[in-house]
């Protein structure tokens, strides 16, 4: 499971930090707004292999995209898989 949390936005971009397996240590993955590319910033230390991360941009994207059509980003949201 990951956890996402919004860091920062501004008029260019939007960056989320996730944390791997809800762990304290986390990464920062960033979505760029008239690319509309998602980009990883900053691989946590426990996502040795850019599992996560990888994971991440797509979800990352896929939230920012509903969050522009709802005039809103979510501030936090997790993602499971079995």
């Amino acid at each position: 499971m990951i956890q996402y949390r919004l860091k920062e936005m501004n008029e260019d971009r939007v960056v989320y930090c996730y944390f791997p397996d809800g762990g304290e240590d986390f990464g920062e993955l960033e979505y760029i707004f008239v690319s509309e590319q998602a980009n990883v910033l900053r691989r946590a230390i426990n996502d040795n292999t850019g599992h996560y991360a990888r994971k991440g941009t797509l979800k990352v994207a896929e939230k920012v995209k509903e969050g522009i059509g709802a005039n809103r980003m979510p501030l936090k949201f997790s993602q499971a898989w079995y």
